[in-house]
């Protein structure tokens, strides 16, 4: 199975959730292929152009968003994925999501910022196939948005995470 996962625009801890689910679908075989989102969306907000002899922000936040997006459906089309997991709703365009949808991948959303953001997550639910919580308390709403919705909880990858002295 292929499977293009988009990592979260955030370099906090949902990214260690994307770099937990890379190394899980590899190690379950999967020819896993990673979007960069975060780093696209790094660069968009902090390329500068010149105007007037000074230095300015090239893009707006809304305007990065979009532009870090863009080179998604090349993708897709390029790599041709079964699968395209969508790690955490920060920042995501839900065209995104359908352009996937109507290229034939099946669609996973995993939102990790529930029960906290779940108004916005929902919204997004409707354009998955599949819908991942990482807390069970709304799952009946998103089944009304949603097909296939599963509770899976946080979990940690012993390569990283291990009990012992705070550094």
């Amino acid at each position: 199975m292929k499977v293009l996962l988009v990592e979260p625009g955030p370099a906090f801890s949902v990214a260690d959730v994307a770099r937990g689910w890379a190394r899980g679908l590899a190690e379950a075989s999967a020819d896993t292929i990673t979007f960069t989102f975060g780093d696209r969306l790094w660069f968009f907000q902090n390329a500068k152009v010149e105007r007037d002899g000074e230095l300015v922000q090239a893009f707006d936040f809304d305007l990065a968003c979009k532009m870090a997006f863009e080179g998604l459906g090349a993708w897709i089309l390029e790599a041709r994925p079964d699968v395209v997991v969508f790690v955490s709703g920060f920042w995501l365009n839900p065209l995104a999501m359908d352009l996937a949808r109507t290229a034939g991948c099946t669609v996973v959303l995993l939102c990790t910022e529930s029960p906290y953001e779940d108004l916005r997550q929902l919204a997004l639910g409707a354009h998955a196939d599949i819908v991942l919580l990482n807390d069970p308390a709304n799952i009946d709403e998103f089944s009304w948005v949603c097909d296939t919705v599963k509770y899976v909880p946080h979990s940690y990858d012993p390569t990283v995470h291990a009990p012992g002295p705070a550094l």
